[in-house]
């Protein structure tokens, strides 16, 4: 998802807008950029997937939501490579099963995946009484994690992973990108060893 369909990362889409709103501190907003790089040149560990985001403990799930949906209607629509949604329109027409698989939050990706008509494989964020305690609900999907989620999703439907197409700009998915049928670097990242 995140600059495959999207120029710019949902997490960041929706950093700043929850800063705009007075959701999140500031600050929140300078460390973004260092995570990011981090992503980006591959040197992201799995602990960063297991720790407590701290920005977002205590935060009310409804609040969450209304401003992934405001993100979704004011940032991501306009950010959309068209040719990536039109490539996703025809196999839609052609009656292809398309889901969307994204180790960010399923908060950040329902919006999207809803205004795409698809589905969706994401990490889920975990909320004890209507707020969230910070952590994933279980496993992330990221890496290793993702392929089996999807394969999980594939069997589902009668499918293998064989029978797939995946695109990705992560190398992190190069579990996935090794087992699907096609895979399809878009955007790829820089991974320096």
């Amino acid at each position: 998802v995140d600059h495959t369909l999207i120029k710019h990362s949902t997490a960041r889409y929706f950093i700043y807008h929850a800063v705009r709103k007075g959701i999140f501190p500031k600050k929140l907003v300078i460390s973004f950029p260092y995570y990011y790089l981090k992503y980006r040149t591959g040197k992201l560990d799995d602990a960063f997937f297991f720790s407590t985001f701290t920005a977002l403990q205590g935060k009310d799930k409804e609040v969450l939501t209304q401003c992934a949906d405001e993100c979704m209607e004011t940032s991501i629509v306009k950010d959309l490579y068209r040719n990536a949604v039109d490539i996703l329109e025809h196999e839609k027409a052609r009656g292809n099963l398309i889901a969307l698989a994204s180790s960010s939050i399923e908060l950040f990706i329902r919006p999207l995946a809803r205004y795409l008509d698809v589905d969706f494989i994401s990490s889920r964020l975990e909320f004890e009484n209507g707020k969230s305690t910070g952590k994933f609900l279980g496993k992330p999907a990221f890496g290793e994690e993702k392929k089996n989620l999807v394969t999980r999703y594939v069997q589902e439907k009668g499918l293998t992973l064989k029978d797939c197409e995946f695109y990705s700009d992560s190398h992190y998915d190069l579990p996935l990108l090794k087992t699907v049928g096609t895979p399809i670097a878009v955007n790829p990242d820089v991974r320096r060893s």
